[in-house]
């Protein structure tokens, strides 16, 4: 299996491996329910643009995300809109993350969830998908985020 991590989605490595189409990743609609939490009491203005994502994460301290992972902050995305045909694995999360890191969801059937953002300087939204011979990674840049407190 070729590897490839470059800041791009593409493959550029010099051993001319190819390049996987670039998947589409975008904020869940305000309007949308995820975990039980409406997203328009997770986050607002949320933008997705040349790798960073910026907008205003509210601070979540009551339901089933804080539930699981603590108080704070939480971004919901959605990839259900790209065509996964061909694809053998897709993989998205948080590094550095707490808990698991990348999660598989290829099978899962929305394509979306929620991760929670606890330093927005350092933290990148990682996408990572794979063809079984071409891996490629995509970093966004989460600097454009506001984290609100309590």
């Amino acid at each position: 299996m070729l590897w490839c991590s470059y800041a791009s989605v593409f493959c550029h490595c010099s051993r001319g491996c190819g390049f996987l189409t670039e998947l589409d990743i975008k904020p869940i609609s305000s309007s949308s329910t995820v975990f039980g939490h409406r997203v328009s009491d997770l986050q607002e203005d949320v933008e997705i643009e040349d790798g960073l994502i910026a907008g205003t994460l509210k601070y979540v301290d009551t339901g089933a995300l804080p539930d699981a992972w603590g108080a704070g902050n939480f971004i919901a995305l959605d990839l259900s809109d790209n065509d996964f045909s061909g694809l053998t694995s897709v993989r998205i999360g948080l590094r550095p993350s707490y808990g698991n890191g990348l999660v598989e969801i290829i099978n899962d059937p929305d394509k979306n969830g929620a991760f929670k953002i606890t330093d927005a300087e350092k933290q990148k939204f990682v996408v990572m998908q794979s063809d079984g011979s071409i891996t490629t990674v995509k970093k966004y840049d989460l600097s454009g985020l506001v984290l609100e407190t309590e």
